[in-house]
């Protein structure tokens, strides 16, 4: 039996937002990045992440917006960053949300088909990228995701609240396309779980999120008992590179052995 390493719960979430947004990693504070007026697009993670339990930050997160950064409600629209997947109903949103989080500000699902997406250019990979059009005109786009090992992308959360969480369907597709081998029936060899150097399909990802205007990530850690064990918040890359480098230092521990099979 493998366990990961000890890394205690955060015992006020709170404190721990607050610190992290006023002591970012590679960027200014969050209270210096939005100018009065500012239209503010919060984007969160679907259901299909709801393990990061991100109902417990987001009411936080909605008040410092609001009552520290003098955000108005109605400035402020929560984008569920659904990927291809099909956004929820009204309870599902609440429930992401909180509902007083929902009662007090917009929210809406992401929609890769969208009609009236907007688009911010073309990748270095060639992907062309079309993402949520709320988000493409606010004058700042936080995100919060959680970084954990992704088979494909390396790690999950930070630039994937972009792509794929706000894409159209063609950038997604263009994206996901590099976790293929071009030239055998194969997974590509360059990705993997952990892998970021050399891993096309993180640094399309990568490359999205630096289109993207005005991009300020909050960076969830879970420690191996799912419980949050930190928040690192700042620049799209280098701060969840960070927030990369610690589940490393939880997650990654010696095997003893190798075992003959392997059941997952």
């Amino acid at each position: 039996v493998l366990h990961g390493n000890e890394a205690p719960a955060m015992q006020d979430i709170r404190a721990g937002l607050v610190e992290s947004l006023e002591k970012p990693i590679g960027a200014k504070p969050l209270r210096e990045e939005i100018p009065a007026g500012a239209r503010v697009a919060l984007v969160v993670s679907d259901m299909s992440r709801f393990w990061m339990r991100q109902d417990l930050v987001i009411p936080h997160l909605v008040d410092y917006l609001i009552d520290e950064c003098g955000v108005q409600p109605e400035h402020l629209t929560i984008v569920v960053a659904n990927g291809t997947h099909i956004g929820g109903d009204e309870q599902e949103l609440r429930t992401l949300v909180t509902d007083g989080v929902y009662n007090r500000v917009r929210v809406k699902n992401h929609d890769c088909e969208a009609k009236d997406l907007a688009y911010l250019g073309t990748t270095p990979h060639e992907t062309p990228v079309w993402i949520d059009r709320t988000a493409a005109e606010a004058d700042l786009v936080v995100c919060l995701g959680a970084a954990t090992h992704h088979v494909m992308a390396g790690f999950g959360g930070g630039r994937k609240s972009i792509l794929p969480g706000i894409s159209g369907l063609e950038t997604i597709r263009h994206n996901h396309a590099y976790s293929l081998d071009s030239t055998k029936l194969r997974t590509n060899p360059a990705i993997g779980n952990g892998v970021l150097a050399g891993n096309p399909l993180h640094e399309d990802m990568c490359e999205a999120a630096g289109l993207v205007k005005n991009l300020f990530i909050v960076n969830l850690v879970m420690n191996a008992q799912m419980q949050l064990a930190a928040i690192l918040s700042g620049h799209y890359l280098t701060s969840w590179e960070a927030a990369c480098r610690m589940v490393d230092r939880i997650y990654q521990v010696d095997v003893p052995e190798k075992a003959d099979v392997i059941v997952a």
